[in-house]
């Protein structure tokens, strides 16, 4: 593997980690809210009267760490999701490069592109 190569590796790798702990951090940051609005939306008693009483009542009656209920499969979904993905194509298609010297190749990797992104997709929960 040549040295061009293996940066462009290193590169790929880095925006994929990069792209995930991004994800991680922005679905940690807002996980609460988003079990606010949906405690909101499915109540029927008229327990909470509103978003800050909502996060209010959850954080006294089941405790701070209730508001990072479902954190496993929202961080799943955001590491599911294109922004990490986006790369793993590129990371695939990169080496395939030096190997495949058809005239073809450029329409050829971008037919594999959208056939990784669309698999990508249908494999990740909704």
């Amino acid at each position: 593997m040549s040295a061009e190569e293996r940066n462009s590796v290193q590169e790929a790798l880095f925006r994929f980690a990069a792209s995930s702990a991004g994800s991680v951090v922005a679905e940690t940051v807002t996980l609460p809210t988003d079990v606010a609005k949906t405690r909101l939306q499915v109540q029927t008693d008229g327990r909470y009267s509103g978003f800050a009483d909502c996060l209010r009542t959850i954080s006294k009656e089941e405790g701070a760490t209730a508001l990072w209920k479902g954190i496993a499969p929202a961080l799943l979904r955001q590491v599911c999701q294109p922004p990490p993905l986006i790369h793993l194509p590129f990371f695939i298609l990169r080496p395939l490069h030096h190997i495949l010297l058809f005239s073809f190749f450029s329409y050829f990797s971008f037919f594999l592109f959208f056939l990784f992104f669309l698999l990508f997709l249908l494999s990740c929960p909704l």
